[in-house]
């Protein structure tokens, strides 16, 4: 684990809103989430619904940033060890994979939204990675290849993880596959 920040993410100290609309600061950590709100009142002593309700954007110095980024990777870390089988089934999957799945948490959160992803849970279960990367794209993966209705890539077929970050699910995409250390 470390400070770096995916790709894909900005470490910014100022909170800002996400493509969702999500309250976010320092790499991508999602102020909505208990974890993040919690650990912002608790070490911090800022109240990020207080910050969200008056518009005055949530301002961390560096240290407060550099604490909030650590407990968040921990916080993911410790979701994915819980959605592979705890400790030990965690570190049966292989290094790759570990960080695609730590990155798909990171991308979607640990609560309700990733709740949702039952088909990827049941292929990391029984560690089908290429399934699991199925899962990320498709409503239905077992559908015939086609674009056309009831087909593999007829847009309705396109879960909704894939369509608003096409580029984040094909990183995790490729570490489920093997194609990304």
């Amino acid at each position: 684990k470390s400070l770096k920040t995916p790709a894909y993410e900005d470490y910014r100290l100022k909170m800002y809103f996400d493509h969702r609309g999500n309250p976010t600061i320092v790499g991508g950590t999602n102020l909505k989430e208990d974890y993040a709100k919690d650990y912002v009142r608790d070490v911090i002593g800022k109240d990020v619904d207080q910050y969200i309700k008056s518009g005055e954007p949530l301002v961390l110095t560096d240290e407060e940033g550099r604490g909030l980024y650590e407990y968040t990777i921990d916080t993911m870390y410790d979701e994915a060890r819980k959605v592979t089988g705890g400790d030990d089934g965690f570190y049966e999957h292989p290094m790759n994979v570990r960080k695609g799945v730590v990155d798909f948490i990171f991308n979607v959160g640990a609560g309700e939204r990733f709740q949702k992803f039952t088909g990827y849970k049941e292929a990391m279960e029984k560690k089908d990675y290429d399934r699991a990367a199925l899962e990320l794209k498709y409503g239905d993966p077992d559908l015939e290849p086609g674009t056309g209705k009831n087909q593999l890539d007829h847009p309705s077929n396109i879960n909704q993880y894939y369509e608003q970050r096409p580029d984040r699910a094909e990183e995790v995409m490729k570490y489920l596959r093997g194609l990304k250390e």
